[in-house]
């Protein structure tokens, strides 16, 4: 008589004996099959308790169409794909994730420096005299024409183009 996990029949594995025999004669089996498609000893050794722990904790509502040691080596390929796919999965999200970090380390060394470069500029511009910083001001903040300065601040179009130079110079020098 053949065990009864060899049995082709359906099975009810309510007596711990027989499931406890079947454990011994298959576990090595199974590990083997799992290793081979996982490469991690401690990972097949995961996947196959697994399968057994299942088995186990569902032997009374359990019912098999083929013998259980098939049925087990499909539990543990299927078990062992499922977690390929995972580790893939998650492989992928963390190499996303990988290639995102260094944009918004970038974003974030970015914006400390254009504030520290602002910071820069705002200092150098108070050491300017008034009225240079005034043109300035309206040239660069406000988008103002050399002629729409001039005639705001009642000078000519060479003293606003004077004062820019100036001002630029200042920038220049003071930033490098």
């Amino acid at each position: 008589m053949s065990p009864l996990w060899k049995k082709s029949y359906p099975i009810n594995l309510n007596n711990s004996r027989d499931f406890e025999e079947f454990y011994k004669s298959t576990r090595l089996k199974l590990f083997r099959i799992a290793f081979q498609l996982v490469g991690d000893k401690e990972i097949a050794q995961g996947l196959v308790q697994d399968i057994f722990c299942d088995i186990w904790s569902r032997r009374e509502k359990l019912v098999i169409h083929l013998p259980l040691e098939a049925y087990a080596v499909q539990a543990v390929k299927f078990s062992c794909f499922n977690y390929m796919k995972k580790k893939v999965r998650r492989e992928n999200a963390m190499q996303e994730f990988s290639a995102q970090e260094p944009i918004l380390h970038n974003i974030t060394e970015e914006k400390i420096y254009a504030e520290e470069l602002q910071s820069a500029i705002n200092h150098l511009l108070r050491s300017l005299p008034q009225r240079c910083r005034e043109v300035f001001y309206l040239k660069r903040e406000k988008f103002m024409s050399n002629k729409e300065i001039a005639s705001r601040l009642n000078i000519s179009e060479k003293t606003v183009e004077r004062h820019m130079t100036r001002a630029l110079n200042l920038l220049r020098v003071g930033l490098k």
